[in-house]
């Protein structure tokens, strides 16, 4: 088996690449996926869809491939209004943690990060020790690409995870993931397809803590 590339961001399709690695290698995946296919885009915003096809089609193939590789725990950021529909569509989540946006102009508030558990000996309850993260989302200007997470959110809850695991992203954007994770001494894996946000990407990591 080729080694995994840890601590590096891969330009490439993140199901291709997932289905070439084996099962539970990987101890935990954090990551914000597509929210929108081709044909959600936001017209007046001008933000392409982030899949090609139908969106569920896609997200099937993605859980099934997270599903798959993770051997402890899965944290997936997703949009709110999408959530009733994840529910009914997969397995329950083990746990529903909740991002307050805090002041946004705009009426949806809050993203649920659903929290799936494949390891049945390890229990995340002891070290989860709120339900609730409240930061700040980026917006308008402030954002370097489209629907960017803020890295002080994901520091809040990578830091509760023990500092001996792989942190995987597989949709990792502009590298908020990676960043998050050399702050606190995490080793990562990130995966992107677009070759402009893994530039992005490379240039935050290579700037040191931020």
């Amino acid at each position: 088996m080729k080694e995994l590339p840890i601590n590096q961001i891969i330009n490439g399709d993140a199901l291709t690449i997932m289905k070439s690695w084996p099962a539970n290698s990987i101890d935990i995946t954090f990551t914000s996926p597509p929210f929108k296919d081709d044909s959600e885009s936001d017209k007046r915003r001008k933000f392409p869809g982030d899949v090609k096809g139908n969106y569920w089609n896609w997200y099937d193939k993605f859980m099934i491939q997270t599903s798959r590789i993770t051997r402890e725990y899965a944290f997936i950021f997703n949009s709110s209004t999408r959530l009733a529909e994840i529910i009914r569509r997969y397995d329950l989540p083990y746990r529903i943690l909740i991002w307050n946006k805090i002041r946004l102009q705009m009426s949806y508030r809050y993203e649920p990060i659903l929290v799936y558990k494949f390891e049945p000996d390890y229990s995340l309850n002891p070290l989860l020790y709120t339900d609730i993260f409240s930061v700040h989302a980026i917006f308008g200007s402030n954002q370097i690409i489209p629907n960017e997470n803020p890295v002080e959110l994901y520091a809040k809850i990578l830091k509760i995870l023990p500092e001996n695991k792989i942190i995987f992203d597989p949709c990792i954007g502009s590298g908020t993931t990676a960043v998050a994770a050399k702050n606190l001494k995490r080793n990562f894996i990130g995966i992107e397809i677009n070759p402009s946000y893994v530039k992005i990407a490379n240039e935050r990591l290579a700037q040191g803590v931020l």
